[in-house]
């Protein structure tokens, strides 16, 4: 239970930041969002024994756990002057910036561990299903930059969705497709239980 008040207490102190010294990285805050959402869905997986919250969680968190990684793909956008950086300016922009950072990806990794102690599955079939988990979510990362899918195309026309993934698989971006299924391997590995 303490860990749940000081990831709040974490996750508050990083929206203050962000909202008192501003970084000038797009998308900064949205993915921060989703990274909360995501961890508050976790929250809800592991301390309640309904289905019925927690599949609405799963799902939630499906569609957010993604944009969490939006925050690494904006470093590409991102330049700090070095003879601002070290200024009492250019620091607090970089400090907020580089907490929200570390807040989403320890986010990601801690409601994937949620989840995964809330379904109780063995070391094997973790293992197994880890690799099949990094690679459809680092698909949804790298196709979502470029040519965002669109749920409600799903929904009308699945034949059409099918054909737009298909689209988005041959035009895949493979370098970054790849070291984002490393990067989420690594977090997820090095900082999950033993």
């Amino acid at each position: 239970m303490s860990k749940m008040i000081l990831t709040h207490a974490f996750a508050a102190f990083v929206f203050i930041a962000l909202a008192v010294y501003q970084p000038a990285a797009e998308g900064l805050m949205a993915s921060l969002i989703f990274a909360a959402v995501s961890l508050e869905m976790g929250f809800v997986a592991q301390h309640t024994k309904k289905a019925l919250f927690r599949v609405p969680a799963f799902l939630i968190w499906c569609f957010a756990y993604p944009h969490i990684f939006n925050v690494l793909l904006g470093i590409a956008d991102l330049s700090w002057d070095s003879s601002v950086l070290w200024t009492a300016e250019g620091s607090g922009p970089f400090a907020a910036y580089l907490a929200a950072l570390v807040f989403t990806l320890l986010a990601a990794v801690l409601s994937f561990r949620l989840f995964l102690k809330s379904v109780k599955l063995n070391r094997y079939l973790y293992y197994f299903l880890l690799p099949c988990f990094t690679l459809i979510t680092s698909f949804f990362i790298v196709s979502s930059r470029h040519n965002p899918f669109a749920w409600s195309t799903f929904f009308n026309s699945p034949a059409e969705a099918f054909n737009q993934l298909l689209g988005q698989f041959a035009a895949l971006n493979l370098p970054l497709f790849l070291g984002l299924t490393f990067i989420q391997l690594m977090l997820l590995i090095l900082l999950g239980d033993d």
